[in-house]
């Protein structure tokens, strides 16, 4: 009977450790991309020609001291295809790209020739795009990261590549 006890004892202990650990990992995970630190939204914006600007609008959580960034995936840059880089940006094409996000959790992304108000689209363009929301928490204990260098972000916010 006492070994039957301990048995069940020792059974006990391991599933209240495993389920501790798996808890633990749980909550480790949420404070990456989908918690309260950072999270990411990943889309692609359509330009037909004479488009200036395409609007994204699925950013959601956001707080009044939240900062959202946005970065573009230019297929167009020689040779950084699966490399971010921060708006506004000027591609070698003289494409002026720049986001404006609205309180609602919009983005605008406007594309101009570089110095002029004028569509560069003469025919259909697509772009990925990456939208990061730092709540304002995180930002306030990584004050001195780089917000235009997206590796940077990454790391400092723990966010999935």
């Amino acid at each position: 009977m006492k070994t039957i006890k301990l048995i069940m004892m020792a059974a006990l202990v391991v599933m209240s450790a495993s389920c501790q650990k798996e808890g633990k990992q749980g909550a480790a995970g949420a404070q990456g991309p989908a918690g309260p630190g950072a999270k990411t939204f990943d889309y692609t914006l359509y330009f037909n020609a004479g488009d200036t600007y395409q609007t994204y609008t699925g950013i959601t959580g956001m707080d009044a001291d939240d900062v959202v960034v946005t970065f573009l995936d230019d297929p167009d840059e020689a040779g950084l295809t699966g490399f971010w880089v921060q708006t506004p940006y000027i591609n070698v094409n003289g494409v002026n790209f720049y986001a404006e996000i609205t309180e609602s959790g919009s983005v605008f992304l406007n594309t101009k020739e570089a110095g002029s108000n004028i569509s560069p689209w003469a025919e259909s363009h697509y772009f990925n795009c990456r939208s990061v929301l730092i709540k304002s928490t995180q930002l306030a204990k990584n004050p001195n990261v780089d917000l235009t260098n997206y590796k940077e972000v990454a790391e400092a916010f723990g966010l999935e590549e």
